[in-house]
């Protein structure tokens, strides 16, 4: 069977190569990859299509792909992606907005959404199932920065790293050593409370309202001393995360099998 997977995979950040299913799940499978940045009206599939993950809900680009897929005549599943469609990318902050769901998504075979609450299946990005996650990792220093390296984040004096390292091992281990992580990258806060870590996020797009675990901070709080450590002393770990995620995501896989 070819199973064609659509997502970012020509991109620099490290969230988006490793949120496809396609990595970890589906072993037999032939796997044909398309990056949802091209344009795919007119392409033609072999088999069953799954979409993940990523911010791909609401941008217009992606939206296009998305409508016509919501069309195909094989199955199409949307695995752990999410709303990515407002943002402030030149201030590097954006106020909570209003967060509406395009009303296509009913069409798919099976939709997964990364966001709750929502009307469909909360289904997290599928990155969680990666083996590195199971390694047990000591705090050594009380904040890390991990920044999203296309957007404006504040100078700060703690231990640094872009969303653009190449290796995951280095991130994990660079996020896992600090008690709290601050952070503008989706998958730098997703992946600190995978952790079991403390996470203050400075949102610039709507995905980071779009779970309630993340919690939002301003630029100017990261910049104060005091505001700071009252931010750190009002956000908690979630030391299930990890093990909830997974389990979301084995479930959901018994679901896809049945399709494909």
């Amino acid at each position: 069977m070819e199973l064609t997977q659509i997502y970012r995979f020509h991109s620099p950040n490290l969230g988006d190569l490793y949120s496809n299913p396609a990595r970890y799940f589906f072993p037999n499978s032939t796997v044909r990859k398309i990056d949802i940045m091209r344009k795919l009206q007119g392409t033609t599939f072999q088999g069953p299509v799954i979409v993940g993950g990523g911010g791909l809900l609401g941008w217009h680009r992606f939206q296009r792909n998305l409508r016509w897929l919501s069309r195909a005549d094989v199955p199409v599943i949307l695995w752990g992606i999410g709303h990515n469609s407002i943002v402030n990318k030149k201030k590097g902050y954006l106020r909570r907005p209003w967060i509406r769901y395009p009303g296509f998504l009913r069409r798919f075979s099976l939709v997964g959404l990364r966001d709750t609450p929502t009307p469909y299946r909360y289904v997290p990005c599928p990155s969680c199932m990666h083996p590195l996650f199971q390694k047990k990792r000591s705090v050594t220093r009380p904040f890390v920065v991990y920044r999203h390296a296309q957007i404006p984040f504040p100078a700060l004096p703690y231990p640094s790293l872009t969303n653009e390292c190449e290796r995951l091992a280095t991130v994990l281990d660079f996020l896992g050593s600090a008690e709290t992580i601050l952070t503008n990258s989706y998958h730098g806060a997703y992946w600190g409370l995978l952790l079991g870590r403390k996470v203050l996020a400075v949102p610039w797009s709507s995905k980071f309202y779009a779970n309630p675990r993340i919690t939002t901070v301003r630029h100017t709080t990261l910049l104060n001393t005091a505001r700071l450590r009252e931010a750190v002393a009002g956000c908690t770990a979630s030391p299930t995360m990890l093990e909830e995620a997974i389990e979301q995501n084995l479930r959901f896989y018994e679901e896809v099998k049945q399709i494909v």
